[in-house]
């Protein structure tokens, strides 16, 4: 890689990089920009590198895919510090996930096998303290996962990136992550901490949280309701008042093979039983 003019005006001869990634329902990003600042203290932030992947076809969740662009951007600031061949005194990477920031801060034999591989790559990439939130509005990765036209992107943060990297001293004050529970699943995390849940999510997100409630048998469990069995009303013939015997039921069924006589050489032959019910003696015992 070629290094840009900008890049080599730098009062420490370092370079500071400043990752952030993002994801939607149909793809998922990450960009990486250059801060440097000048012996006059000019700041100068420029994008350097940038990738977007298409959400793949099978369903998958909007806090998975938010993984997967957090993986894409590690990978591509592996590449990008290597290409360079420059002494990089800081990389920093920026996500508006706070799921994947859990996710991330957490050891990965945490979570099933879809989250548990992603968590370990980034883990050997990068280290938990590298990690900061970043609102939606603020994330220029965000502009690469739901499309804009050509003409917004060129007045859009896109090129320079956010707002706090041309501070003097760029610094993030929401970083805070939430700590997950142990005993809540991998997959329900996102159903029952759905407070952390950032507001940009599109409202499909509400079809992903219904159709995980539906998949847990103890959801469901807990939410069933209690139904009444319902009967119906005796037949006259079974409360008014009559003779003995006169109403009857009658069931046959057979045949059968017995036998008269036991012990060999005896034959058998066919028997049919009819069953009469006397409906008034059965009264009784209702």
């Amino acid at each position: 890689m070629k290094i840009p003019r900008f890049l080599l005006v730098d009062s420490d001869n370092q370079f500071h990089l400043f990752g952030f990634s993002d994801a939607s329902e149909k793809a998922y990003a990450a960009a990486i920009y250059c801060r440097s600042v000048s012996d006059t203290g000019k700041i100068n932030v420029q994008l350097i590198i940038a990738k977007t992947r298409v959400a793949p076809l099978k369903n998958v969740s909007l806090p998975r895919l938010e993984l997967c662009g957090a993986l894409l951007l590690v990978k591509l600031m592996d590449f990008t510090c290597k290409a360079l061949n420059y002494p990089i005194s800081q990389a920093q990477f920026y996500t508006d996930s706070t799921i994947v920031l859990s996710w991330i801060g957490s050891h990965a034999s945490r979570w099933k096998t879809f989250v548990a591989n992603r968590v370990a790559k980034i883990q050997t990439l990068s280290s938990a303290t590298q990690w900061h939130h970043i609102s939606g509005s603020a994330n220029p990765a965000d502009l690469a996962t739901r499309g804009v036209s050509s003409s917004t992107l060129l007045t859009s943060i896109w090129l320079c990136g956010p707002k706090f990297l041309h501070e003097t001293f760029p610094f993030q004050t929401d970083s805070s992550v939430p700590a997950l529970n142990d005993a809540v699943p991998e997959e329900r995390y996102c159903t029952l901490q759905s407070i952390i849940v950032p507001n940009h999510l599109p409202d499909s997100a509400r079809d992903v949280i219904r159709h995980l409630i539906r998949k847990c048998v103890k959801c469901c469990k807990v939410k069933a309701s209690i139904t009444n069995q319902m009967m119906s009303d005796l037949p006259s013939s079974r409360i008014s008042p009559a003779p003995a015997f006169m109403r009857c039921g009658v069931d046959y069924f057979g045949p059968f093979q017995i036998k008269t006589i036991k012990g060999r050489g005896s034959k058998s032959f066919k028997a049919y039983i009819a069953l009469f019910v006397c409906f008034t003696l059965l009264e009784l015992f209702i």
